[in-house]
């Protein structure tokens, strides 16, 4: 950053900071948010503000209905429950293998598929909120694996897909909601980076992308993406129905991750039985 950059930042007040913060995409936030935190322990570069725009955006109280400990966490109006949950883990990492659910008030869950303005919260009333959740062991209704793997295995069985089918996936540039979740359910299956559309596609290009995929249909899912993935598989968007009409190859990547995790649980459910 150069000197005239420099100084007009440190010139800056935490108003103007948090105005233009508050302007950002909810993806360039959380890119800033990580940023600024390896920046924390260099006040050389932060300067004598001492503290990152990010620190005037709200913070949202959230208490655990177990200790009643209350951890604080970033978040805006454009915020999902996928956003807080990742949060949450982050903070408490002995959260990440738990099934996480938030409630707005004593008796509402919060609504896993829309974002925090959507359901009534702005910026400034999320800095005042609290909320309270729910850290709980994974469970599932019993299934055969029959029914589980029934409207998938078409697809399953046309594993892997064509070198056609991958290109035209790759080819969007702007893709439809239902297709960047089908692919970041993939990455989280792989522990892939999807951060970006770009870390999505580059993954189905690695030499060990094909192997790895079906490796996970006779092996379990690790428990910590068993438990992100469930989110994802129950996602009003990423239904079979909707899916197929716009990628075959989507539609087929999201069988096997699917199918794994249905397998997964079902083996589990047997063992605890």
């Amino acid at each position: 950053m150069g000197s005239g950059a420099q100084s007009k930042l440190a010139d800056a007040s935490a108003a103007d900071l948090a105005g233009a913060y508050g302007e950002l995409p909810n993806e360039a936030k959380i890119k800033l948010q990580e940023a600024m935190q390896l920046l924390q322990g260099h006040p050389e570069i932060l300067g004598d503000k001492g503290m990152p725009p990010c620190a005037d955006a709200p913070c949202l109280a959230c208490r655990s209905t177990a200790s009643g400990e209350i951890v604080k966490l970033p978040v805006t109006k454009d915020s999902t429950y996928k956003d807080l949950a990742a949060a949450l883990r982050e903070k408490l990492p002995e959260a990440k293998t738990k099934v996480i659910q938030f409630f707005v008030s004593t008796d509402t869950s919060m609504d896993e598929y829309k974002t925090l303005g959507d359901q009534g919260f702005d910026d400034a009333g999320l800095a005042n909120a609290e909320f309270s959740y729910t850290a709980s062991e994974l469970s599932g209704e019993k299934i055969s694996q029959e029914e589980a793997q029934a409207p998938w295995l078409p697809f399953v069985s046309s594993w892997p897909p064509e070198i056609k089918d991958i290109k035209e996936l790759t080819a969007f540039k702007n893709p439809p909601q239902c297709i960047r979740l089908a692919m970041e359910g993939v990455a989280c299956l792989l522990e892939k980076p999807r951060k970006s559309w770009e870390d999505l596609t580059k993954m189905l290009y690695e030499e060990d992308f094909v192997g790895s995929m079906q490796s996970f249909l006779t092996k379990e899912v690790p428990l910590e993406a068993l438990v992100e993935l469930q989110w994802y598989l129950k996602h009003p968007d990423l239904q079979k129905d909707q899916l197929e009409k716009v990628s075959r190859c989507a539609t087929i990547l999201q069988s096997v991750v699917s199918t794994a995790c249905t397998l997964t649980l079902i083996k589990k459910q047997q063992e605890a039985s």
